[in-house]
Formats: C-alpha cells, sequence, structure tokens
C-alpha cells in the first residue's frame, strides 16, 4: 500500500463513523449525568467524562485499528496524513480563536437559557 494513498469510504460508512461516538456519548452521559447532578456538579461536567472517557478511547482506537489493519501493528502512520508541526505563533492563535468561540458560544446558550 502507498505511503500516501486515503481509502475512501462509502457515505454510509461516514455517517456511521460520525453517529455511533454520539451514540455512545448520549449513552454515557444519561448514565452519569443524574448522579453527577445529586452530588453538586453541573450537568456539563458529564459531558466534558464523556469526552475524555469515550470520545477520545473511540476515535484514538478506531484509528489505532484502522493502522493495525493497514500495516500490521497499531501505529498511526499511514492513518493520519498532515505530520507536519504548525509554528508557536499559529498554535497560540488557535488556541486563543478557539477560546473564544466556545466563550462566544457558550454565552450565546446562556442567554438563551435564562430568556
Amino acid at each position: 500500500m502507498q505511503e500516501n494513498y486515503v481509502e475512501k469510504h462509502t457515505w454510509v460508512q461516514s455517517i456511521i463513523y460520525h453517529i455511533f461516538p454520539g451514540i455512545f456519548i448520549g449513552i454515557f452521559y444519561f448514565l452519569v449525568r443524574a448522579p453527577l447532578i445529586n452530588n453538586g456538579f453541573p450537568s456539563i461536567f458529564a459531558l466534558m467524562l464523556a469526552v475524555v472517557f469515550v470520545l477520545i478511547p473511540v476515535q484514538l482506537g478506531f484509528l489505532l485499528y484502522q493502522g493495525k489493519k493497514s500495516t500490521g501493528r497499531y501505529t498511526l502512520k499511514g492513518v493520519i496524513q498532515y505530520w507536519k508541526p504548525i509554528s508557536f505563533w499559529q498554535a497560540v492563535l488557535w488556541v486563543v480563536g478557539v477560546f473564544i468561540v466556545v466563550g462566544l458560544i457558550f454565552t450565546l446558550l446562556k442567554q438563551l437559557i435564562i430568556s
């Protein structure tokens, strides 16, 4: 298999690859939300835990599985195509930009919920 070859998948596979992690996150969220709220935590904390304990392992596991399928060992080489690091100022710009966008989203959602 060529190093730069990226296997294309169908639109059905693409939909499945996006829906399954969401289903697992939803199940985890609804299982842990009530106990967390009863212990004084906000419900968003359950979502944060779902990202750490469900989303990251599912996505990383799938990528490692794809690496095993193509190379015979658990690796991300050949699965992730972009390995060039970005410069420090670009990283800072991304962090600040994402922080601002998420802050705006949470502020807007808070206003909608209060109204």
